[in-house]
């Protein structure tokens, strides 16, 4: 039943080579690299792009596991646009999730010990920042959370 949600190859390609915005003269870029920035097999630590990535699909395969193993219907194509979004959202810090979800969300040790506080944290502030745009499927999950 684990199926993986990955956002779309075009999306991401978009930002591969577009500069994160850090800010602070280089401090905001050095904090991040020696703090959330995780390193990766090739030894190599993750780039901005990479980050955002890992989050949002490790926020959004916890998300979906969750409503696919209750049966709330999951929509793939409105998952993939709001992921989207999100993901811009964060790559140009219009938001930004805890520090904890940076650097801990999207690997082993989230989904390990299924711990939904991150990614809880993290779809609650991304609903905030949108309003009231809060899906179905968003709802769901955030109140089977809660309770």
């Amino acid at each position: 039943m684990n199926k993986k949600f990955v956002l779309s190859e075009n999306f991401i390609s978009k930002y591969k080579r577009k500069k994160a915005p850090f800010g602070f003269n280089g401090l905001g870029e050095l904090v991040y690299m020696r703090t959330y920035s995780r390193i990766k097999e090739n030894g190599k630590n993750e780039r901005w792009w990479e980050t955002v990535q890992r989050v949002v699909e490790g926020t959004y395969n916890m998300q979906m596991n969750h409503i696919d193993s209750h049966q709330l219907g999951w929509n793939p194509w409105q998952a993939q646009k709001s992921a989207q979004e999100m993901y811009d959202r964060i790559f140009n810090m219009k938001f930004l999730p805890p520090g904890r979800g940076l650097w801990a969300m999207g690997t082993a040790i989230t989904q390990r010990k299924r711990d939904y506080t991150p990614p809880l944290t993290i779809v609650l502030l991304y609903q905030h920042q949108q309003s009231k745009r809060i899906t179905l499927n968003h709802s769901v999950f955030l109140w089977m959370l809660v309770c």
